[in-house]
């Protein structure tokens, strides 16, 4: 699953409720994924423990694993910068 989180405009507590609606599902029927995760994103959208403690409630028999790590974007905003 690509990414988390999502570098859009779209507030972490909309992604991680949209999120966990879809993880939900993938866990309760035992369907294997790979969580896309970007380490800078989750520093641009909150503070790290509350992504840590999310990720640590709703992925259990899934994986994370590091997805890029800043997706190009520009400090503090979701627009990428090709230049980067």
């Amino acid at each position: 699953m690509d990414d988390y989180p999502f570098p859009s405009a779209m507030p972490i507590a909309e992604q991680q409720s949209k999120l966990a609606v879809a993880l939900n599902i993938l866990e309760s029927n035992d369907i294997p994924y790979v969580l896309g995760v970007s380490p800078m994103q989750l520093l641009l959208k909150g503070e790290l423990d509350d992504h840590v403690r999310f990720l640590n409630l709703h992925v259990r028999r899934g994986f994370v694993c590091m997805h890029g790590f800043d997706h190009r974007t520009n400090a503090g905003t979701d627009d990428v910068d090709p230049k980067i």
